[in-house]
């Protein structure tokens, strides 16, 4: 790691970061697509878990209105690299009618936030978008190491929040492998908003991502800022300091209205901070903020993209 204090430097390098992101995201997204048309692996159809044994590309997993992915999936069976990395399936998952028919255990329970539990049969399914606008997710950790538990293979459940920050609302889906490892849509329920542990900080979020006056006053005065150097052939990463009437030529454009969290077994036994991951879906872009709590104020302390 090499470590600058040119200020000059490290708004050049944040410039030309910005443009490779805008110019490399809808050819990712292409590739992603391009890459599971051309890969001619298999499906299994075994008994298990999952009460659905319907092809992917059977008729009725078809709908009128299909998803980009579903005619990629119709022309080549799906990898089977989906089910080794959790990203890799909720990413299809969320883009693909028929992969969502095929991958839900019927009849599908749904609990409100009174706990009051209904059934959904796989003639009344609809389409369940995860992501918004399928243009990023984001996952929240205490320690940077836990983001390692989303490369790992082993895990034999995850689960995705989706977050109305605006209406204060938490619905949260389950998924679990099934006996021959394959993730299925197992459950869908309400969180009731002020019961979750990190309330407090969407709380906060919200009027930090839609307020620009709140949101420099929850900049630390000296803030972190790392980022991979796209002109070094190693790789290193430039590493700096920038004052907090800065951070408006830095900042990453943030999401508002609705977040997601990924579970993917973290815990959250440090109230004091949290680590923010915004990711572009498909492009293997992301941002880290890493927060602080002082003195009952928090403020972004660091800024990794």
């Amino acid at each position: 790691m090499r470590t600058f204090s040119n200020q000059n430097h490290l708004e050049g390098h944040f410039r030309r970061r910005i443009y490779m992101q805008k110019k490399f995201f809808w050819l990712s997204l292409a590739v992603i697509i391009l890459v599971a048309a051309c890969n001619h692996g298999r499906i299994e159809t075994v008994a298990g878990i999952v009460a659905d044994s319907d092809s992917v590309f059977s008729a009725d997993s078809i709908v009128a209105d299909t998803l980009p992915l579903d005619q990629e999936f119709a022309r080549a069976p799906m990898p089977e690299t989906v089910d080794e990395i959790f990203d890799d399936f909720i990413l299809a998952f969320d883009q693909s009618n028929g992969l969502q028919r095929q991958r839900t255990h019927f009849p599908f329970p749904v609990t409100d936030k009174e706990g009051n539990r209904t059934y959904v049969q796989k003639r009344d399914w609809e389409h369940r978008f995860i992501f918004p606008d399928h243009e990023f997710c984001t996952a929240f950790f205490n320690y940077s190491g836990q983001m390692q538990m989303a490369y790992s293979t082993g895990g034999q459940w995850a689960e995705v929040e989706r977050i109305d920050l605006v209406n204060r609302e938490i619905e949260r889906f389950h998924f679990d492998r099934d006996s021959i490892g394959r993730w299925i849509f197992t459950g869908e329920s309400a969180v009731p908003y002020e019961s979750h542990l990190l309330a407090g900080f969407f709380d906060f979020y919200h009027q930090f991502a839609t307020d620009s006056a709140y949101q420099q006053q929850h900049v630390a005065r000296s803030l972190r800022y790392i980022s991979s150097d796209e002109d070094d052939d190693e790789e290193e990463s430039v590493e700096g300091f920038i004052d907090a009437d800065q951070w408006f030529e830095f900042a990453p454009e943030l999401p508002t209205d609705q977040l997601t969290n990924i579970l993917y077994g973290q815990t959250y036994n440090n109230p004091n901070r949290l680590i923010m991951q915004i990711r572009g879906m498909g492009n293997g872009l992301q941002n880290l903020l890493v927060f602080q709590l002082q003195h009952n104020r928090w403020i972004l302390t660091s800024f990794e993209n």
